[in-house]
């Protein structure tokens, strides 16, 4: 796709997973303001090591200008752990077997 400079139709882009959603035009904001309102709920921590992790797959580590997958592995693994741990996590599965319950 990136190599030929294919377009894709947007329903083929959301069935392999490149884009979370395909909206109307006039839905974006309504949609986009509900998806900031959810981020602003979700740990910080939490989203900086995402964003963190997907950076360095995607913009490379210091001994790779294009990316070192075992880097980025070893990134999300390390920060699984720390976060398996915290306070956010604790509450967060607290609350998800109450609704279970």
């Amino acid at each position: 796709m990136a190599l030929l400079q294919e377009r894709i139709s947007a329903s083929d882009a959301a069935d392999w997973g490149l884009i979370a959603r395909v909206c109307a035009p006039e839905e974006v904001d309504q949609i986009s303001q509900g998806w900031a309102a959810r981020c602003a709920t979700t740990p910080r921590g939490a989203l900086g090591a995402t964003k963190a992790a997907i950076n360095a797959a995607v913009l490379g580590h210091e001994s790779s200008p294009f990316g070192n997958l075992s880097v980025a592995l070893e990134r999300e693994h390390s920060s699984q752990l720390v976060f398996l741990e915290s306070p956010e996590h604790k509450e967060s599965v607290k609350k998800f077997l109450s609704r279970r319950a």
